[in-house]
């Protein structure tokens, strides 16, 4: 429950009655009480009852003009939930026409996702666009497309940035209230900006691309959005749909790792230790840069934390050449970067170059354990190779060595300081040459700081 009421401009005090007074601009103030402020406030009108759309213009704003993302068109929707806790008032702003829609693109060189925010006399992409090198729009895979349809997400490439203006009509508020299956489809909003929590109730996630796939809360004109469905149904681009939290992704949370991964400037990031992680859309086209971590085989943004250690290849699409790691004191000791077969502890910050071609996944290394400890090799007898995992509680000086009977070097697996984690290291029956050893039993030390253990393992070819 809440309670509304009009400030309206007057003279001494009076406030004068408007309706048939020819003005041709002013602003009403709609000021409106939560009984608490995580409830959704509805305000509802009817679009008929407006003066003529071709004589004034009548938009819905919030007190600061739109700075907070509402600014809607009244002509083109009856109804807009307000969910922002701050927005206390609205501003009704009445003023003359101008075209009915009219909208500006600015966008930058190679991919960038898009929509229609106004009904075009001529919808045809070389009209829109003439210098445009292709566009896609998605219906069970990438299609080509020459046309631009209102509600409708694409991605299109670009030779160099371009700045354009469309003029038009206001897009029937019908058109806007599309059928979409279960999964991903790409759309986008008419020209206002739409809350994502009001487009219907089977929304999972909403996500939009800048240099990366990155969560939506809000919709904006112009541009195009990966909209996730938990089943098929209907969704309402002029957010007037069912009121419904979506899921987001974890950016903000100081307490995560971030890994950075790209090239130059351009790079998009993970995070490391976050809550369930949140599915990402289908790949962008092939060379847009796009980096995800595989968390059972779903592609996301956030790599989850856990109690268990645990694996999670990376898929790289695009110019990938360095990694960037910053993490906070709490998930230091927790994370190690895997390219190929080299593992590097992430802690605090640093970079490591990649080659083209290298396989790169994130090791969650689990809860730390409480004493050190170096385990039996398995498989033993082993050929070719066997794993010798160790824990270590603390970070400290670690060297890992492998003798013959006889007590002579045969090959030293580590030898640096690492952090605190449980720790797996292959051997391959080779001695520091590269060549194969002889058949036979072969002693394995651990020196960690003061602790020291020796265990037993046999080749058997």
């Amino acid at each position: 429950m809440f309670e509304a009421n009009f400030s309206v401009p007057g003279t001494n005090g009076i406030s004068p009655d408007y309706r048939n007074a020819e003005l041709t601009e002013a602003t009403w103030t709609l000021f409106f009480q939560r009984k608490s402020t995580t409830d959704p406030v509805i305000v509802s009108w009817d679009p008929s009852k407006l003066p003529p759309a071709d004589q004034y213009s009548f938009r819905l704003k919030d007190p600061y003009g739109g700075l907070l993302g509402i600014d809607v068109d009244m002509y083109a929707q009856p109804q807009l939930v307000v969910t922002q806790p701050a927005v206390n008032s609205l501003q009704i702003v009445m003023g003359p026409a101008g075209p009915a829609c009219e909208f500006t693109y600015e966008l930058p060189a190679g991919w960038s996702m898009i929509s229609l925010p106004c009904a075009v006399a001529d919808n045809r992409l070389q009209t829109l666009f003439p210098t445009a090198i292709s566009l896609f729009r998605f219906a069970n895979g990438y299609q080509t497309s020459q046309t631009l349809e209102p509600a409708v997400g694409y991605w299109i490439n670009l030779p160099a940035a371009t700045t354009s203006t469309i003029t038009g009509d206001a897009i029937d508020p019908q058109l806007l209230v599309v059928s979409v299956p279960q999964g991903w489809s790409m759309v986008g909003p008419g020209n206002a900006v739409v809350q994502v929590s009001g487009l219907g109730a089977n929304v999972i996630s909403v996500f939009g691309f800048a240099n990366g796939y990155q969560s939506r809360q809000t919709m904006d004109p112009g541009s195009g959005y990966w909209v996730n469905m938990a089943a098929a149904g209907q969704l309402d681009l002029r957010g007037g749909g069912t009121a419904k939290p979506v899921a987001q992704q974890a950016e903000a949370d100081p307490q995560l790792g971030r890994l950075w991964l790209g090239s130059g400037a351009t790079g998009q990031t993970l995070y490391l230790g976050g809550p369930t992680a949140v599915e990402l859309p289908p790949l962008p086209p092939a060379g847009v840069l796009d980096v995800r971590a595989l968390v059972h085989g779903v592609g996301t943004l956030t790599v989850p934390d856990g109690a268990e250690a645990a694996v999670y290849p990376l898929r790289l699409q695009g110019e990938v050449s360095e990694v960037r790691w910053q993490l906070p004191a709490a998930q230091e000791g927790r994370w190690q970067l895997v390219v190929d077969d080299v593992a590097v502890p992430l802690a605090a910050e640093g970079v490591y170059r990649l080659t083209a071609g290298q396989q790169v996944a994130v090791r969650r290394v689990g809860a730390l354990p409480a004493a050190y400890a170096l385990a039996a090799a398995y498989p033993n007898p082993f050929n070719p190779s066997t794993t010798i995992g160790y824990a270590l509680p603390e970070a400290c000086s670690v060297r890992l060595t492998v003798y013959g009977v006889t007590g002579q070097v045969v090959r030293c697996l580590v030898d640096e300081p690492q952090p605190a984690g449980q720790y797996r290291m292959s051997w391959d029956g080779t001695d520091a040459e590269g060549r194969p050893v002889a058949n036979g039993v072969y002693l394995y030390e651990l020196r960690a700081g003061q602790f020291r253990a020796v265990q037993r393992m046999a080749l058997v070819k």
